[in-house]
């Protein structure tokens, strides 16, 4: 590596993708690290295990609630986590209890579907303050 790409991979932001499908989770897996980000991901099983592991390395964690939203959120309630700053992907903007308990379990922000790449990713950027 050269020391400018020394310094990019040192400074890019560390995501973790949690998602309950693969596919889901490898399409953003791909997106951030096009953009700059540093990004993996994790089923919803290893999630926790995974989050508490690397907590002092991740900038952020994305979560992606579409397809087991009840459990995802439970996710973000487990007080054992560390408080990387969470944006939790919704079905929509419609569902407000879902959206409520996403902001009480300590989610730092909510993006609602349909998500437009541009949006999403600055509503990430916003979450880590880049």
């Amino acid at each position: 590596m050269t020391p400018e790409s020394d310094q990019e991979a040192e400074e890019a932001v560390r995501v973790l993708v949690v998602s309950g499908d693969d596919a889901a989770a490898a399409f953003l897996v791909a997106l951030l690290e096009r953009e700059g980000f540093t990004a993996s991901s994790a089923a919803l099983e290893e999630a926790a295990a995974t989050m508490t592991a690397a907590s002092p390395a991740l900038d952020l964690v994305v979560v992606d609630t579409e397809f087991e939203p009840v459990r995802s959120i439970r996710l973000l309630a487990d007080p054992d986590q560390a408080r990387t700053p969470v944006v939790v992907l919704g079905a929509t903007d419609d569902d407000a209890d879902l959206t409520d308990e996403a902001a009480d379990a300590g989610a730092t922000a909510w993006i609602a579907r349909p998500i437009d790449d541009t949006d999403l990713l600055s509503g990430l950027r916003d979450a880590v303050g880049t």
